[in-house]
């Protein structure tokens, strides 16, 4: 059986986030060679990842097709902000499906997967989780605990992966849904 894993925002060959998140590496390959080596410690080949977008940018094609070689797993990409253009189209094919949102469905509670974070999302009311990116862990202080959701882009966990264990365990310590139904009296209504 097949592990699953959760990430966002690695920004493959974005000289520029290096500045722009501080991330603590000198040059675009550093960062890229950490990241790849922090995904594959923990992804083995036949696994899927989800990837809630802004995979890569600023670089060539042939650049990002030797990145996507290296890479275990079978990837599934939430489009981003920047997942798009001439650079995109050249790996479209690498990717196992694309998915503006995705609801995951073989856990309980659903799990949303967004690039964007959202006040409300599909099945929130009925306690189902959100994951996004996006925002490279900048809505911490906004944060207003909504519900069950959270950012898990590479900036907030090492630059690696998280496991729908590690997803559990993040959940575990966040507030229940604002306007949760309870599993007791979803059923009660069919």
């Amino acid at each position: 059986m097949s592990n699953v894993f959760f990430t966002s925002d690695t920004h493959f060959g974005h000289r520029n986030v290096i500045k722009y998140n501080n991330r603590p590496f000198e040059t675009v390959e550093e960062m890229d060679d950490a990241i790849i080596e922090r995904w594959n410690s923990r992804v083995e080949p036949g696994d899927i990842v989800f990837h809630l977008g802004d995979f890569a940018m600023a670089c060539s094609p042939m650049y990002l097709k030797d990145i996507m070689d290296r890479l275990n797993g079978k990837i599934i990409l939430i489009n981003g902000s920047h997942d798009h253009g001439e650079l995109f189209e050249s790996v479209r094919d690498r990717f196992t499906a694309i998915y503006e949102r995705y609801v995951y469905r073989k856990h309980d509670p659903f799990i949303v997967l967004d690039h964007y974070a959202g006040f409300v999302w599909p099945y929130s009311h009925y306690g189902s989780w959100q994951l996004f990116g996006h925002s490279h862990g900048g809505l911490k202080k906004y944060w207003m605990g909504l519900g069950k959701q959270f950012d898990v882009g590479v900036d907030n966990y090492k630059f690696t992966p998280l496991s729908i264990n590690d997803v559990e365990r993040q959940m575990e310590e966040l507030p229940k849904n604002f306007n949760f139904i309870p599993r007791e009296r979803r059923k009660s209504k069919k």
